[in-house]
């Protein structure tokens, strides 16, 4: 089956304002790379990546500065080095569970999350 993915309107001007106040931003899969990029395309933050499928999807030029032993938000949450930014933005997909964001709070690390795309 074929899946539509949707930009949310908003999403522009969140990604980048919030990108200008953050240390690191999160990306847990390859539409989360396209989407990011393509609202935020000049952003100059740090890159932390779920896994390699993701890390792959990067534009050229930007490489990811992190990816956990596995490929899950519960490893990324876990194992993400705190040195990297107490300040993270978690680009995601509005169907997106909680548990990256739960992770790193528990790790005290301040999570911005912008839901930048649908899938329809």
């Amino acid at each position: 089956p074929c899946i539509h993915v949707k930009t949310l309107a908003d999403s522009r001007e969140e990604m980048l304002a919030a990108v200008q106040q953050v240390d690191l931003v999160v990306l847990t899969s390859p539409q989360a790379v396209r989407t990011f990029f393509l609202l935020a395309p000049s952003s100059q933050v740090p890159v932390a990546t779920v896994g390699r499928g993701t890390a792959a999807a990067l534009p050229p030029g930007v490489q990811s500065v992190f990816t956990p032993s596995l490929a899950t938000g519960a490893s990324l949450a876990a194992e993400l080095p705190t040195h990297l930014g107490p300040r993270v933005l978690y680009p995601t997909s509005v169907l997106a569970g909680s548990t990256l964001v739960a992770g790193l709070h528990r790790r005290g690390v301040q999570v911005v999350r912008g839901n930048t795309y649908k899938p329809e």
